[in-house]
């Protein structure tokens, strides 16, 4: 995009970004409120980007929720997301360490790492944060982490 300041689309994301950062510097242990940005984007936009109106969305899951629920919620967010990606993590460190005849297949606990890290990089353009595809994807991640955890365990790794 050579001219992205003439774009209203290009334009309108820039001010929602800019709004969900302004949102978060003056709330930044708890927030706006959650659900509450597309409410509060007008008092938040930067005056020199006159584009984007009321209940206009933030296209990034991330800035949405560290906006909406401070670092409180943006943290523990993160950490979720983060102990996701530790947990099947350490199954495939685990699972290394076994002769290849005894390996586990993974694939399940793999594929879920996947999806979310592609719900994760869809979330910095998406307004994702209380899509429930995510908060499927926790659930199914500590369950396959327990499972193949308790077949490593029998395996002795």
């Amino acid at each position: 995009v050579k001219n992205y300041e003439e774009d209203a689309s290009a334009m309108t994301r820039i001010a929602t970004w800019k709004a969900g950062i302004n949102m978060f510097k003056e709330h930044p242990v708890i927030g706006v409120g959650a659900g509450n940005f597309n409410e509060m984007f007008l008092y938040y936009r930067p005056s020199d980007i006159p584009y984007g109106g009321q209940g206009v969305s933030i296209h990034n899951m991330f800035l949405q929720i560290f906006s909406e629920t401070g670092s409180l919620g943006g943290g523990l967010f993160v950490l979720v997301i983060a102990a996701s990606f530790i947990s099947i993590y350490r199954l495939n460190r685990r699972n290394r360490k076994l002769p290849k005849n005894k390996r586990l297949n993974l694939s399940m606990p793999n594929a879920l790492r996947v999806s979310l890290l592609g719900f994760c990089g869809a979330g910095v353009f998406l307004p994702g944060a209380y899509y429930s595809y995510i908060y499927i994807l926790f659930p199914l991640i500590m369950a396959s982490k327990k499972i193949y955890s308790d077949k490593l365990k029998v395996l002795k790794v």
